[in-house]
């Protein structure tokens, strides 16, 4: 009886395309709706600047690009949770007690970690982004643009990076120049492409970042340097497909290429 217990798990478990994996996801950022409203230099062109170019393009189709390493080194994500508030309703019949009912739909910010490479391209990716959504002026009319040093070398060279002036304010962009929509797809092995069993993507409307943690060093063991940032997003939706029939979805016009990667 037992025996045929576990083959009936079995079978049921083969039937649904096995258990689902919690390493298996895609991540990407859509910034196609971006809009300039107060002039100058764009978010992307933030990107640019800072080492990532092209980052719409390429975070999914070119694989030696900077921005490749944002979707691909993700080492930890979640999918979103959502929660109802309630209001209370008392009253209804004679002897009921309190009766919740649900009034509306919330939204609670994410997590997302990424392993650094060499460059620290994911960590400038974050700190480029919420540096251009507080923009630096100088007289209320300059905005300062980002500082670069084009080689560290020495210590010399090192101590040229200087702060800026002391007089200078800040100020907030609209949210269209720097909000995007992040897509995450839960995703299992598969043949061709290895992740393309898409079981479900949530697309997360208006996002951008909220805080970026404190990144340790030390002088101890060498590890690999990580980054985490919490996003805020006014709402999500649900895309859902089926794994047991090879789903994919386009998380951003190249998904195809995204999944072929880790084929």
């Amino acid at each position: 009886m037992a025996r045929n217990g576990i083959n009936r798990i079995l079978e049921t478990i083969s039937n649904q395309g096995g258990m689902s994996m919690s390493n298996e996801y895609a991540l990407l950022f859509d910034f196609s709706n971006l809009q300039n409203e107060t002039g100058g230099q764009g978010l992307l062109q933030r990107f640019d600047a800072v080492g990532i170019p092209n980052f719409q393009a390429n975070q999914a189709a070119e694989w030696g690009a900077a921005a490749a390493v944002i979707p691909m080194f993700c080492k930890d994500a979640q999918l979103p949770n959502i929660s109802a508030n309630l209001s209370q309703l008392q009253g209804r019949y004679l002897g009921e007690g309190q009766v919740n009912y649900p009034t509306n739909k919330t939204f609670s910010d994410i997590s997302l970690t990424w392993y650094c490479d060499a460059n620290m391209a994911p960590h400038k990716f974050l700190t480029s982004w919420f540096d251009f959504i507080f923009p630096e002026y100088i007289n209320g009319q300059q905005e300062l643009g980002v500082q670069t040093i084009s080689e560290i070398g020495d210590e010399q060279s090192f101590g040229s990076a200087s702060p800026r002036p002391i007089n200078r304010g800040t100020k907030v962009r609209y949210p269209v120049e720097y909000q995007c929509n992040i897509k995450i797809a839960k995703t299992e092995n598969g043949p061709s492409p290895k992740n393309r069993r898409t079981s479900l993507v949530y697309v997360l409307e208006n996002a951008f970042p909220t805080a970026i943690d404190a990144v340790p060093l030390s002088f101890g063991a060498s590890q690999v340097t990580e980054v985490s940032a919490s996003f805020s997003y006014s709402r999500h939706n649900i895309v859902y497909g089926d794994a047991n029939y090879g789903s994919s979805f386009d998380l951003g016009g190249a998904f195809s290429q995204f999944a072929n990667f880790f084929s």
